[in-house]
């Protein structure tokens, strides 16, 4: 063997250049001096729970309507020695998507990631080295559904998108988001139109994110407390809210002049009405570089339009990119309007 070849960074260039999945696994089994390396770039990246939970314990499969299959433990409990071979793999795995129910209707049994939970060795994260965590919860409401999230969610974990959460979990998902992620960088929650509530839960969790740079919310409506915490926050960079929440008068909105600490770019998808009664009462936002908004139908939003360009001219002066658009009743299209 080539002396280059007993260089673990040699070896993990060479595996991350296109190497099929059972190319490195056979890798693995080849020799001692490759198994590590071989290893680490099997796991770095997973789709799927299912091979962290098998080797932890073996899985029983059951079918439940048509062609679906839910996966449960086949013990009762893990054993000691399942731990510590789950912790040789689990300390390898950098990114995970969770999804909570497959395409292909395959599940896993919620009782399954309770007895994770209650069994695993105590002060230690199932997933310590966790960068980048995907989590769909399928809008499902089951009790479970937090505690499967929680089971890898850790300290390590920087960026955090969370899909389809069902209307009324937000609030919960963020409380721990929160307390058990404090180096998160990067944060997406997907979803259907929410309430106030949730709007509150994302202002409480952005002042405790100290670490957040990027908030991508398309689940989570705009509110005053959301713009406050925004501002305040002192790392906060870009922020999206990209569905509308069209049909809130802005008389019932309360945004106070606010100086953003950090911000440079924001997506916004409201009426031009809504837009107006965002910015009128802001000071001079010098940090704003960007933004893209978006508005209501263009026959309902003219004199908004253009009361809107008249207030970014003069409230953000260092714009180095504007896009505004409304939707076209005549051709059923986006048309966007120069600045």
């Amino acid at each position: 063997m080539h002396h280059a070849l007993t260089i673990p960074e040699i070896v993990q260039l060479i595996l991350s250049s296109g190497v099929s999945h059972l190319t490195i696994r056979d890798v693995a089994l080849t020799c001692r001096l490759w198994k590590d390396p071989a290893l680490d770039r099997l796991w770095r990246h997973l789709d799927s729970v299912f091979p962290l939970l098998w080797v932890l314990a073996p899985l029983r499969a059951q079918a439940t309507r048509g062609t679906a299959i839910t996966w449960t433990f086949d013990v009762p409990f893990p054993l000691p020695e399942n731990w510590e071979r789950f912790e040789m793999y689990a300390r390898r795995v950098r990114t995970l998507t969770f999804d909570l129910s497959s395409p292909n209707g395959n599940s896993f049994d919620l009782s399954t990631f309770q007895t994770v939970a209650q069994y695993r060795p105590p002060g230690k994260e199932m997933l310590p080295n966790l960068r980048k965590f995907t989590f769909n919860a399928r809008r499902s409401l089951h009790p479970g559904t937090l505690s499967s999230f929680l089971v890898f969610l850790g300290s390590s974990v920087m960026e955090l998108d969370l899909r389809e959460i069902a209307p009324g979990a937000i609030p919960g998902f963020l409380a721990y988001v929160a307390q058990r992620a404090p180096q998160l960088q990067d944060l997406k929650i997907g979803g259907r139109r929410s309430s106030e509530v949730d709007s509150n839960a994302l202002a409480n969790c952005l002042s405790r994110l100290e670490k957040l740079q990027s908030l991508n919310a398309p689940a989570i409506r705009l509110t005053p407390a959301v713009w406050d915490a925004m501002a305040q926050h002192t790392r906060l960079t870009y922020a999206s809210f990209p569905t509308p929440t069209w049909g809130h008068s802005p008389a019932t909105m309360d945004f106070q002049p606010r100086a953003f600490a950090k911000l440079e770019r924001l997506v916004i998808r409201e009426s031009f009405d809504f837009l107006c009664s965002l910015f009128e009462p802001q000071n001079v936002l010098h940090k704003i570089t960007r933004i893209v908004a978006e508005g209501g139908p263009m026959g309902q939003g003219r004199n908004e339009f253009r009361r809107l360009c008249e207030l970014l001219a003069r409230k953000l002066p260092n714009l180095e990119f504007v896009w505004l658009g409304c939707h076209s009743n005549a051709v059923q299209d986006e048309a966007p309007l120069q600045f």
